[in-house]
């Protein structure tokens, strides 16, 4: 059944909505989604997936298999870019080998606020900041 991706979509857009104060426009004074994603995304995926997000990045050569180019996710997905399966493959709710396990992913602390397993030290992100990184990955579609 596929509700539950539907109402995991639904309450992303609520969370992320409710701390930008509503609306799908940023706040007064704040950086666009897709801005703020763009600097995760170095942050926390551009060592594999490259600044340019073609799958160069520095650790890439010695990954097998190579990091995807997440630029090209529409493409592979007969133009469509699903924004809810995307933040499934950053927060770890569908699994990639590369990524590692869930309690240990390759950037090295889990992505998703909602992962009970999580050390008392650890800064996690929030929905909103997956869903930022989710937009900007929506804006370099090619």
């Amino acid at each position: 059944m596929r509700v539950f991706p539907v109402l995991a979509a639904a309450l992303l857009i609520a969370c992320t909505s409710a701390e930008r104060g509503g609306g799908s426009e940023p706040s007064a004074g704040s950086a666009p989604p897709a801005e703020v994603g763009g600097q995760l995304f170095g942050a926390y995926c551009a060592s594999c997936h490259g600044m340019d997000a073609t799958g160069n990045g520095p650790a890439a050569a010695k990954l097998d298999p190579r990091p995807a180019n997440l630029t090209q996710i529409a493409r592979r997905n007969g133009g469509r870019f699903d924004a809810e399966q995307v933040a499934a493959y950053i927060d770890g709710r569908s699994w990639i080998e590369s990524h590692g396990s869930s309690e240990m992913p390759v950037w090295g602390r889990p992505l998703d606020d909602r992962n009970e397993k999580i050390l008392t030290t650890e800064t996690l992100l929030s929905p909103v900041s997956i869903h930022d990184i989710v937009e900007y990955l929506r804006t370099i579609q090619r």
